[in-house]
């Protein structure tokens, strides 16, 4: 067995050669001491170069450097007695230290750097972001949509249900359904063209699974069924209304892929479906009203001249009566509930020579809206009421009222000013156009009408007849007349004309005899 000298030992050895072997010769005649420490009686310590005299000697100081060294055989002592030692005692064998195991090498993988983002990626983020803000707001809806059907109401586009929905959004401080719509039609419209492609794929993907998951008459019946829940809807009352939902359904479709679902292509069906039948119950209806209509012409009263008195009312005037029983006395002492004449259509009536005119030669129509079709009809003559002229009351005069264009010295002018002032009057439901009556007043017509260069020339000449009316009337009858329409209709005026604007004017009817009505008022859409 081999042995070994431990580090200790070594280190010993190496102090004990470099002792022995050292070049310095002179350490043998180092001690040489140049004076004597000597100690006084009283402990005090002083140097001598000889003998201590007033003192005794205690120890010699050398004043070479090397002088306090130790010497030789002192310092090799310690080294001598551990080399003694280490040959006595045998040495520590060492464990074999083992090999080192090789371990893998751990190699850390960095991950790439993103590399930075295209206009195209950019344009992609911003987007998906803003769409992810639209989906939180269509997320909050359907909470909303959820309230509002617990407490029995539907979410329809108009309604009940429509009008809470709106609230709720406006209280909460979010879009409302008709600017959401908005919000996600323009979204849509900029969806990034890779993004638009794939969710394409996916959307036709879905839609042609759930039609797969249907059959033909399946389908038939979910488009039936939505038809009859059309039918028992409160918020599609006109063909109007029925257009107007089957084009804004069409344009979701259209501009939002994500809204072509089966649902929703049912829902589309049913809807055109309804409208056809609609439009065919409409003209059903025209037809029956037409054959009605070609009774009514043959009833219609055909005047040579204006019915009337076109002179002042000999009976009596009673001013402590009612306005409107004031003004029906009148109507009725001066003639003028005559039924007006009937024509089929407003064409017609504007071929007509008896009527008056523009300065420009072009008919001069009126346009006269009511909340019911049935007021209508009564104006025209027909009607349970039919041989009534009832008396209205306005701010220009009490008697019937329309409107129609400017009284531009040209002529002119575009009316369908008068024709939204018209079918502003009439109140939801049904059709406006049969609310709406068109009409002219007869050539002979007694008619007051006012000249002057632009509207306030104009005005300012009503403001003076209008006091002159009532003057004329108070000195006549010996009462006092506060209103122009009635003084007029007792001085024997079938109708005056009311300055209002640059695009319109009314008119006070007075003597419905001097009025040719058209039973089609063909009211554009406006």
């Amino acid at each position: 067995m081999q042995g070994s000298f431990s580090e200790q030992s070594l280190e010993s050895y190496k102090e004990l050669v470099q002792e022995s072997f050292s070049t310095n010769f002179s350490e043998l005649d180092m001690e040489v001491y140049d004076y004597t420490r000597c100690v006084r009686a009283d402990g005090t310590v002083y140097g001598s170069r000889g003998k201590c005299r007033k003192g005794r000697e205690t120890a010699a100081v050398a004043s070479h450097p090397q002088a306090q060294r130790k010497s030789t055989a002192a310092r090799m002592a310690p080294a001598a007695e551990k080399l003694e030692s280490s040959k006595q005692t045998p040495a520590k064998v060492k464990a074999p230290v083992p090999a080192p195991v090789a371990t893998p090498a751990v190699r850390t993988v960095k991950k790439p750097r993103a590399a930075p983002l295209t206009a195209e990626g950019k344009a992609e983020k911003k987007w998906l972001a803003q769409k992810d803000k639209l989906d939180a707001i269509e997320a909050e809806h359907a909470k909303m949509i959820a309230e509002v059907e617990a407490q029995g109401h539907k979410v329809y586009a108009t309604g009940t249900g429509a009008s809470m929905l709106h609230r709720m959004a406006k209280e909460r401080g979010i879009a409302t359904p008709a600017q959401l719509s908005s919000m996600r039609i323009k979204l849509f419209q900029q969806e990034p063209e890779r993004i638009k492609k794939e969710r394409l794929a996916e959307e036709e993907k879905k839609r042609l699974s759930e039609i797969a998951g249907t059959t033909r008459e399946q389908r038939k019946g979910m488009v039936r069924e939505r038809i009859e829940e059309l039918k028992k809807s409160k918020y599609l009352d006109t063909l109007k209304d029925v257009n107007n939902n089957v084009e804004m359904m069409k344009k979701w479709i259209e501009t939002d892929p994500s809204m072509d679902t089966l649902k929703n292509r049912v829902a589309l069906t049913a809807m055109r479906s309804f409208r056809a039948q609609m439009v065919r119950e409409a003209r059903l209806k025209r037809e029956e009203k037409y054959r009605s209509l070609d009774e009514l012409l043959k009833e219609s009263p055909k005047y040579d001249r204006t019915p009337g008195s076109r002179e002042p009312m000999k009976a009596k005037y009673n001013d402590s009566e009612r306005e409107q029983k004031r003004l029906e006395k009148i109507y009725e002492a001066q003639g003028f509930n005559a039924k007006p004449e009937l024509v089929r259509s407003r064409t017609e009536l504007e071929q007509r020579r008896d009527i008056l005119r523009q300065p420009d030669g072009g008919a001069l129509i009126l346009y006269r809206g009511v909340s019911e079709e049935s007021f209508a009809r009564q104006f025209q003559g027909s009607g349970p009421d039919g041989n009534r002229h009832y008396p209205g009351r306005g701010v220009h005069g009490n008697g019937t009222y329309a409107a129609s264009v400017d009284g531009h010295p040209k002529g002119g002018g575009d009316p369908k000013y008068a024709q939204r002032t018209a079918s502003s009057y009439t109140s939801s439901g049904g059709n406006p156009k049969d609310k709406v009556t068109a009409f002219a007043l007869r050539s002979d017509a007694n008619v007051v009408q006012f000249e002057g260069a632009n509207p306030a020339l104009r005005d300012l000449e009503y403001s003076k007849w209008s006091r002159e009316i009532r003057k004329q009337a108070s000195e006549k009858f010996g009462a006092e007349f506060n209103d122009q329409g009635e003084a007029a209709a007792a001085m024997g005026i079938h109708a005056y004309r009311v300055p209002i604007s640059s695009d319109e004017d009314y008119w006070i009817i007075l003597n419905r005899g001097a009025v040719i009505a058209a039973q089609d008022s063909q009211l554009p859409d406006l």
